[in-house]
Protein backbone atom coordinates (compact mmCIF):
# COMPACT_ATOMS: atom_id res chain seq x y z
CA UNK A 1 0.00 0.00 0.00
CA UNK A 2 1.85 3.67 -1.12
CA UNK A 3 -0.28 5.22 0.90
CA UNK A 4 0.72 7.64 4.16
CA UNK A 5 -1.88 8.18 6.86
CA UNK A 6 -1.71 11.48 9.10
CA UNK A 7 -3.75 11.55 11.56
CA UNK A 8 -6.08 14.29 13.17
CA UNK A 9 -7.32 15.28 16.79
CA UNK A 10 -6.65 12.40 19.60
CA UNK A 11 -9.96 10.41 20.42
CA UNK A 12 -10.98 7.11 21.21
CA UNK A 13 -11.31 6.68 17.27
CA UNK A 14 -7.88 7.72 16.36
CA UNK A 15 -6.37 5.72 18.75
CA UNK A 16 -8.11 2.97 17.75
CA UNK A 17 -7.17 3.84 13.90
CA UNK A 18 -3.60 3.94 14.91
CA UNK A 19 -3.23 0.72 16.76
CA UNK A 20 -5.05 -0.48 13.52
CA UNK A 21 -2.91 1.21 11.28
CA UNK A 22 -0.27 -0.12 13.05
CA UNK A 23 -1.41 -3.84 12.71
CA UNK A 24 -1.11 -3.43 8.93
CA UNK A 25 1.93 -2.32 8.54
CA UNK A 26 0.83 1.14 7.17
CA UNK A 27 2.76 4.25 7.41
CA UNK A 28 1.65 6.42 9.58
CA UNK A 29 2.19 10.47 10.21
CA UNK A 30 1.44 11.68 13.84
CA UNK A 31 1.63 15.07 15.92
CA UNK A 32 -0.53 13.60 18.25
CA UNK A 33 -2.34 16.81 17.71
CA UNK A 34 -6.00 17.93 19.79
CA UNK A 35 -9.08 18.15 18.66
CA UNK A 36 -9.33 21.01 15.34
CA UNK A 37 -6.21 19.41 13.93
CA UNK A 38 -5.55 21.31 10.65
CA UNK A 39 -3.56 19.89 7.18
CA UNK A 40 -1.56 22.18 7.50
CA UNK A 41 -0.20 20.85 10.39
CA UNK A 42 1.46 18.16 8.36
CA UNK A 43 2.36 20.23 5.19
CA UNK A 44 5.89 19.37 5.35
CA UNK A 45 5.12 16.05 5.35
CA UNK A 46 2.50 15.94 2.68
CA UNK A 47 4.97 17.73 0.17
CA UNK A 48 7.63 15.07 0.92
CA UNK A 49 4.87 11.99 0.50
CA UNK A 50 3.59 13.32 -3.26
CA UNK A 51 7.22 13.92 -4.24
CA UNK A 52 7.55 10.58 -3.31
CA UNK A 53 4.76 9.02 -5.34
CA UNK A 54 2.74 7.71 -2.65
CA UNK A 55 -0.56 9.09 -1.63
CA UNK A 56 -1.47 10.98 1.47
CA UNK A 57 -4.10 9.91 3.21
CA UNK A 58 -5.82 12.61 5.50
CA UNK A 59 -8.16 11.53 8.73
CA UNK A 60 -10.07 14.02 10.01
CA UNK A 61 -7.84 17.52 9.30
CA UNK A 62 -9.56 20.34 8.71
CA UNK A 63 -8.40 21.41 5.04
CA UNK A 64 -6.86 25.09 5.49
CA UNK A 65 -4.21 24.52 2.91
CA UNK A 66 -4.66 23.88 -1.31
CA UNK A 67 -4.26 19.78 -1.95
CA UNK A 68 -3.29 17.97 -4.60
CA UNK A 69 -6.06 16.06 -6.26
CA UNK A 70 -4.52 13.02 -5.25
CA UNK A 71 -4.68 13.71 -1.67
CA UNK A 72 -7.30 11.23 0.35
CA UNK A 73 -9.88 12.48 2.82
CA UNK A 74 -11.30 10.70 5.03
CA UNK A 75 -13.62 12.18 7.99
CA UNK A 76 -17.16 12.37 8.81
CA UNK A 77 -17.88 15.46 10.82
CA UNK A 78 -19.42 18.75 9.56
CA UNK A 79 -20.27 18.29 5.72
CA UNK A 80 -19.00 14.78 5.56
CA UNK A 81 -21.36 13.45 8.89
CA UNK A 82 -23.35 10.97 6.90
CA UNK A 83 -20.32 9.31 6.02
CA UNK A 84 -19.69 6.23 8.38
CA UNK A 85 -17.07 6.88 10.88
CA UNK A 86 -13.67 7.73 10.56
CA UNK A 87 -12.43 3.94 11.79
CA UNK A 88 -14.52 1.95 9.42
CA UNK A 89 -13.38 4.27 6.50
CA UNK A 90 -9.98 3.38 6.86
CA UNK A 91 -10.45 -0.30 7.70
CA UNK A 92 -12.21 -0.47 4.26
CA UNK A 93 -9.31 1.13 2.85
CA UNK A 94 -7.22 -1.38 4.19
CA UNK A 95 -9.33 -4.17 2.76
CA UNK A 96 -9.99 -5.21 6.83
CA UNK A 97 -13.90 -5.74 8.14
CA UNK A 98 -14.83 -4.65 11.73
CA UNK A 99 -14.76 -6.74 14.15
CA UNK A 100 -17.26 -5.85 17.19
CA UNK A 101 -14.63 -3.45 19.07
CA UNK A 102 -14.51 -1.50 15.64
CA UNK A 103 -17.87 -1.01 15.40
CA UNK A 104 -18.91 -0.24 19.29
CA UNK A 105 -15.80 2.71 18.83
CA UNK A 106 -17.69 4.04 15.50
CA UNK A 107 -20.69 3.71 17.02
CA UNK A 108 -19.74 6.05 20.29
CA UNK A 109 -18.29 8.58 18.03
CA UNK A 110 -20.49 9.22 15.51
CA UNK A 111 -23.26 8.97 17.81
CA UNK A 112 -22.06 9.00 21.60
CA UNK A 113 -24.27 7.09 23.97
CA UNK A 114 -27.34 6.93 21.59
CA UNK A 115 -25.17 5.28 18.81
CA UNK A 116 -24.16 2.90 21.35
CA UNK A 117 -26.96 2.48 22.20
CA UNK A 118 -28.85 2.45 18.08
CA UNK A 119 -26.22 -0.52 18.48
CA UNK A 120 -27.64 -2.97 20.77
CA UNK A 121 -24.50 -2.61 23.03
CA UNK A 122 -24.63 -3.86 26.35
CA UNK A 123 -24.84 -1.77 29.48
CA UNK A 124 -21.07 -3.21 30.34
CA UNK A 125 -20.03 -2.15 26.70
CA UNK A 126 -21.71 1.20 26.49
CA UNK A 127 -19.24 1.68 30.26
CA UNK A 128 -16.50 0.31 28.94
CA UNK A 129 -16.61 2.60 25.84
CA UNK A 130 -17.66 5.96 27.21
CA UNK A 131 -14.96 5.15 29.89
CA UNK A 132 -12.18 4.72 27.45
CA UNK A 133 -13.01 8.08 25.66
CA UNK A 134 -12.81 9.68 28.83
CA UNK A 135 -9.62 8.60 29.81
CA UNK A 136 -8.04 9.46 26.68
CA UNK A 137 -8.98 12.83 26.45
CA UNK A 138 -7.40 13.05 29.76
CA UNK A 139 -9.78 12.88 32.46
CA UNK A 140 -8.80 12.57 36.25
CA UNK A 141 -10.35 11.85 38.81
CA UNK A 142 -10.52 15.62 40.12
CA UNK A 143 -12.15 16.22 36.77
CA UNK A 144 -14.51 13.46 37.15
CA UNK A 145 -15.57 14.63 40.57
CA UNK A 146 -16.08 18.27 39.72
CA UNK A 147 -18.33 17.06 36.59
CA UNK A 148 -20.47 15.67 38.65
CA UNK A 149 -20.82 18.76 40.86
CA UNK A 150 -21.46 20.56 37.87
CA UNK A 151 -24.46 18.18 36.83
CA UNK A 152 -25.72 18.93 40.10
CA UNK A 153 -25.70 22.70 40.03
CA UNK A 154 -26.72 22.76 36.14
CA UNK A 155 -29.69 24.98 34.69
CA UNK A 156 -32.71 22.46 34.23
CA UNK A 157 -35.60 23.02 32.21
CA UNK A 158 -38.54 21.19 30.06
CA UNK A 159 -36.32 20.46 27.06
CA UNK A 160 -32.73 21.92 27.98
CA UNK A 161 -29.76 21.33 30.80
CA UNK A 162 -27.34 24.21 30.74
CA UNK A 163 -24.07 23.25 32.35
CA UNK A 164 -20.93 25.23 33.48
CA UNK A 165 -18.19 23.80 33.54
CA UNK A 166 -14.43 24.73 34.94
CA UNK A 167 -12.65 23.23 31.81
CA UNK A 168 -13.63 21.92 28.41
CA UNK A 169 -13.91 18.85 28.50
CA UNK A 170 -17.67 17.50 28.62
CA UNK A 171 -17.49 13.83 27.96
CA UNK A 172 -17.47 12.86 32.09
CA UNK A 173 -21.06 15.33 32.33
CA UNK A 174 -22.56 14.26 28.72
CA UNK A 175 -22.12 10.70 29.94
CA UNK A 176 -23.97 11.18 33.33
CA UNK A 177 -27.04 12.81 31.78
CA UNK A 178 -27.22 11.12 28.88
CA UNK A 179 -27.94 8.18 31.47
CA UNK A 180 -29.93 10.22 33.20
CA UNK A 181 -32.42 10.70 30.29
CA UNK A 182 -31.35 14.59 29.17
CA UNK A 183 -31.03 14.53 25.46
CA UNK A 184 -30.42 18.35 24.35
CA UNK A 185 -27.59 19.67 26.39
CA UNK A 186 -25.31 22.99 26.03
CA UNK A 187 -22.23 23.11 28.07
CA UNK A 188 -20.10 26.16 29.01
CA UNK A 189 -16.32 25.97 30.00
CA UNK A 190 -15.84 28.82 31.92
CA UNK A 191 -11.79 28.57 32.13
CA UNK A 192 -11.34 31.56 29.84
CA UNK A 193 -11.37 29.48 26.53
CA UNK A 194 -15.21 30.63 25.31
CA UNK A 195 -15.90 27.13 24.34
CA UNK A 196 -19.31 25.76 24.03
CA UNK A 197 -20.81 22.86 22.78
CA UNK A 198 -24.44 21.92 22.37
CA UNK A 199 -25.29 18.24 22.25
CA UNK A 200 -28.85 16.82 21.34
CA UNK A 201 -31.23 17.54 18.59
CA UNK A 202 -29.79 17.17 14.85
CA UNK A 203 -32.08 19.78 13.22
CA UNK A 204 -30.97 22.43 15.99
CA UNK A 205 -27.29 21.60 15.88
CA UNK A 206 -27.20 22.06 12.19
CA UNK A 207 -29.30 25.37 12.89
CA UNK A 208 -26.84 26.71 15.36
CA UNK A 209 -24.18 25.92 13.34
CA UNK A 210 -25.21 28.54 10.43
CA UNK A 211 -26.21 30.90 12.66
CA UNK A 212 -23.43 31.02 14.73
CA UNK A 213 -20.89 30.76 11.79
CA UNK A 214 -18.74 33.88 12.48
CA UNK A 215 -17.94 32.08 16.04
CA UNK A 216 -15.83 29.20 13.89
CA UNK A 217 -18.07 26.26 14.98
CA UNK A 218 -17.56 22.50 14.46
CA UNK A 219 -19.92 19.87 13.93
CA UNK A 220 -21.07 16.17 14.00
CA UNK A 221 -22.74 13.56 15.22
CA UNK A 222 -24.73 10.66 12.83
CA UNK A 223 -28.09 12.63 13.14
CA UNK A 224 -26.75 15.89 12.16
CA UNK A 225 -29.56 18.30 10.43
CA UNK A 226 -32.22 15.65 11.26
CA UNK A 227 -34.85 16.64 13.24
CA UNK A 228 -35.89 14.60 16.78
CA UNK A 229 -32.27 12.58 16.34
CA UNK A 230 -30.61 13.40 19.86
CA UNK A 231 -26.93 12.04 18.38
CA UNK A 232 -25.42 15.47 17.11
CA UNK A 233 -23.30 18.49 18.57
CA UNK A 234 -21.79 21.58 17.73
CA UNK A 235 -19.16 23.32 19.48
CA UNK A 236 -18.14 27.02 18.80
CA UNK A 237 -15.88 29.73 20.74
CA UNK A 238 -17.89 33.06 22.10
CA UNK A 239 -17.22 35.54 24.35
CA UNK A 240 -21.07 35.44 26.40
CA UNK A 241 -23.29 32.13 25.99
CA UNK A 242 -26.55 34.04 26.52
CA UNK A 243 -27.78 34.02 22.95
CA UNK A 244 -26.69 30.92 21.87
CA UNK A 245 -29.04 29.35 25.15
CA UNK A 246 -31.74 31.59 23.52
CA UNK A 247 -31.33 30.18 20.21
CA UNK A 248 -31.49 26.76 21.42
CA UNK A 249 -34.43 27.35 24.04
CA UNK A 250 -36.41 28.60 20.60
CA UNK A 251 -34.87 26.49 18.01
CA UNK A 252 -36.14 23.21 20.50
CA UNK A 253 -39.63 24.83 20.53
Amino acid sequence: MNKTFFLGGLDLEMVEIKMRLKAAGATIQDRGLSWGAKASAYSAEIAACLEAGATPVLVELEIDVPLSPTVMVIDHHGNASANPASLLQVLALLGVGPDRRALLVAANDTGGYFGLLSFEASEAEIAQILSEERAVQGFTSEMEAASQKAVSEAQYSSNLVVIRLPFSRFAAAKTTLWLKGHKNMVFIAEDGSGEVEFQGDGYGAKSIAKKFNANHPWSGGAGLGQSGRPDAYVGMYISTADQLIEFVKNELK
